[in-house]
């Protein structure tokens, strides 16, 4: 198990800065990377000359062990398969961003746009205890509605909205399969209907993009 402790790094202005030292490096559960140093942007004065640098320090130092003693609990938690509250309570639309980044393998996936489009709905701070049904209800109407954000202000048809809400629907099931929310909003909220059309069969493509995005089970 990894283990956290504080570290000091010299700065300008007679300053320290204060980072978490994880040894060995931990794998951040939302982007995957393995990270060894987290600054925590709070520094202390290498030599306070008066009172009040003194008691700055001091304050500083106890928040700092605070956060220390946070992070390794989280640690052990995660072993332990809990999840600890800063992680649930992070940015949704982060977390949408990393993994549209990660299924984004050519411009036909259209990842980006489909995010875009969430982002055109709920706005750039949802966090993950505002996803609910009722939000999932709504975006899907929203979509049905054809909204146009692109260049050309085109709306979209519904076929085009039947894949953005699969790629959204797709992001839900990860956020709970790893625990970042507590229902399987994947399974609660069912996907748009498409449109049906005369081809008997869907061209390669398709077929990879609705695998991909879960559409078919």
């Amino acid at each position: 198990m990894a283990k956290v402790k504080m570290r000091l790094r010299t700065i300008v202005n007679n300053r320290k800065s204060i980072m978490l030292d994880y040894s060995p490096s931990l794998k951040n559960p939302s982007t995957g990377k393995l990270h060894r140093f987290e600054t925590l942007k709070l520094y202390i004065y290498d030599s306070p000359i008066d009172q009040w640098e003194r008691q700055h320090n001091k304050e500083t130092m106890v928040l700092a062990r605070s956060i220390c003693a946070q992070r390794q609990l989280d640690i052990q938690n995660r072993r332990f398969g809990f999840i600890s509250d800063a992680l649930k309570d992070s940015s949704f639309i982060d977390f949408f961003q990393i993994e549209a980044r990660k299924k984004q393998h050519s411009v036909s996936d259209n990842w980006g746009m489909g995010l875009r489009y969430f982002i055109s709905f709920a706005g750039h701070d949802l966090k993950f205890p505002e996803l609910n049904d009722y939000l999932c209800e709504d975006y899907k109407n929203y979509l049905l509605s054809g909204p146009g954000i692109s260049r050309t202000g085109r709306p979209i048809s519904k076929n085009t909205a039947v894949s953005y809400y699969a790629k959204f629907r797709h992001i839900l099931r990860i956020a709970y399969k790893r625990g970042l929310i507590p229902q399987d909003l994947h399974a609660i909220v069912k996907p748009i209907t498409p449109r049906e059309t005369h081809r008997e069969r869907l061209t390669l493509e398709e077929f990879q993009q609705l695998a991909e995005t879960g559409s078919m089970g």
